[in-house]
């Protein structure tokens, strides 16, 4: 059975992480079938499907999680998606999935959603971990994993701050975005 590459796209909240998803969904000239899985709080992933669905991407797989965090249910509802996504029947003519892009809260931590890859034997056999991809906000990046004289530099707090540190040191390939900004 053929694996389908996942990569899970991380970064914290207003890094561009959805930015680099609407240019991959966007670009065609990669010529892949791209399925998303995109977790998000409050309205912005319905927007974000929208854009997809009217622009030329090549035949989109979306699914939403509204739950708030992947990572805290990964086995509920993330990868429950996942498996089921590439369960379904494809219709006559369709090409199989070649890629999925999981895309996580700002504020989640990815490490659940690796290590979900290594316990769960059947998905094992469906999809392979590609890699964590982190976007990191350049221009702020210091300020947010920052601790100057025992308070927090930004106003995330101590958690949003672990959680960035995390996502960076998790990351197989760091994106930074915003450079321009520097």
């Amino acid at each position: 059975m053929r694996q389908v590459p996942v990569t899970i796209l991380t970064g914290f909240l207003g890094s561009g992480k959805t930015s680099l998803l609407r240019h991959l969904m966007t670009d065609t000239q990669h010529g892949k079938r791209i399925a998303v899985i995109q977790n998000e709080l409050g309205d912005t992933a319905g927007l974000d499907k929208t854009m997809v669905t009217e622009t030329k991407a090549t035949e989109p797989e979306w699914i939403d999680l509204d739950n708030g965090c992947l990572c805290c249910s990964v086995k509920d509802a993330g990868l429950l998606a996942l498996e089921s996504l590439l369960a379904k029947p494809l219709p006559p003519g369709a090409r199989p999935i070649d890629h999925v892009l999981i895309e996580t809260t700002g504020m989640a931590d990815p490490s659940p959603i690796v290590q979900s890859f290594w316990v769960d034997a059947e998905l094992e056999s469906r999809v392979r971990l590609d890699g964590v991809v982190t976007v990191v906000d350049a221009a702020h990046v210091l300020a947010l994993i920052a601790e100057k004289d025992g308070a927090d530099s930004t106003d995330v707090g101590p958690i949003g701050r672990f959680e960035a540190v995390r996502q960076i040191a998790l990351s197989d390939l760091l994106i930074l975005n915003k450079t321009d900004l520097l």
